[in-house]
């Protein structure tokens, strides 16, 4: 469902900038964001300027060092910029360790705590 939706909001966005209209950050409005700390490496190359080899690093990174603490933290990965690091902020977050990010009937984000067995 993430993928989809940031496929969606890329597609629009692009659509959009050809046109030259200005459009709204959905991913900000929905606070529909990418979590550092439980995303794969598939679903961090939805971000912008990560590629497959930046992807790995991020996940590495957080195996390596435990989880993110913030999203600046991503300035410590070779290959990250400072302008690269501006560019993801609207479009990450670091969320606790098991917890997941649902969207709730009123189109809401909620954070879920995942049930240990």
């Amino acid at each position: 469902m993430l993928l989809l939706f940031l496929s969606v909001v890329r597609w629009h966005r692009k659509r959009a900038a050809d046109r030259g209209i200005h459009v709204l950050r959905a991913v900000e409005e929905a606070d529909f964001r990418i979590d550092l700390n439980a995303a794969g490496a598939d679903e961090l190359q939805l971000l912008p300027n990560v590629g497959p080899t930046t992807a790995q690093r991020i996940v590495a990174w957080r195996q390596a060092n435990g989880p993110f603490e913030s999203p600046d933290d991503l300035a410590q990965i070779r290959g990250i910029s400072s302008r690269t690091l501006e560019g993801l902020h609207p479009y990450v977050r670091c969320g606790a360790s098991g917890e997941r990010t649902t969207i709730g009937k009123g189109g809401q984000a909620e954070q879920a705590e995942s049930q240990a067995p």
